[in-house]
């Protein structure tokens, strides 16, 4: 479901029925690790991400989320407060921030990486399913119905907007000011990420 390394070596692949493979050689040889994750259900995991100096974060079905303070040396389960799926995850590091997002707009926001969390993102009921954060700090999260919301504040607060298609939305960037979008319809860029993203000026390619 996600793939995600904190540098050249060390990395971690989630996906279904809970597992987990990890490598520590930039990806020729990956361990299966999936009895690290206290997920008796076998719930999927559907997200992963984290700072890049030894904070990792993992999501998934049912509301489970997991994060590892030492590079995956070890984990620990953090209390679901949401019974619904989590669809992806993003850090933004220019505010120390992480953001989990899924199933009828569900966002939550966390300044401490998983120890408590908040609701943001108010106003959008559409599913959410990826987005990235760019070195800038503006984050981009895209997902049903064409829907985009951007944040420049560490998702403290997002605009959001629709492309006119309304075509559902897998993830966004923000690069050099403009925007990325994959999903329906395949990859549309150049839509000015500080305008509407339905824009006259998108490309499709």
């Amino acid at each position: 479901m996600d793939v995600w390394f904190q540098d050249a070596n060390v990395g971690w692949a989630v996906g279904a029925f809970n597992t987990l493979v990890a490598t520590r050689d930039g990806g020729q040889h990956w361990v299966n690790s999936d009895s690290v994750l206290n997920n008796p259900d076998q719930f999927h995991l559907n997200t992963v991400t984290g700072d890049g100096h030894g904070r990792v974060f993992i999501a998934g079905e049912g509301g489970v989320m997991f994060r590892s303070l030492d590079s995956g040396h070890s984990w620990e389960s953090l209390e679901p407060f949401y019974d619904g799926s989590w669809f992806g995850a993003v850090y933004d590091a220019r505010h120390d921030t992480l953001l989990v997002f899924g199933l009828r707009g569900h966002l939550y926001r966390s300044t401490d990486f998983g120890g408590t969390w908040e609701p943001t993102g108010a106003g959008n009921s559409n599913t959410l399913a990826g987005g990235n954060s760019s070195a800038e700090g503006g984050i981009v999260l895209a997902g049903g119905d064409g829907t985009v919301l951007l944040s420049a504040d560490g998702g403290q607060t997002f605009r959001q907007d629709s492309l006119q298609d309304h075509l559902s939305l897998s993830s966004g960037l923000s690069r050099n000011g403009k925007l990325i979008l994959v999903g329906q319809g395949g990859v549309k860029s150049g839509v000015r990420s500080e305008e509407k993203s339905g824009a006259d000026g998108t490309d499709h390619e």
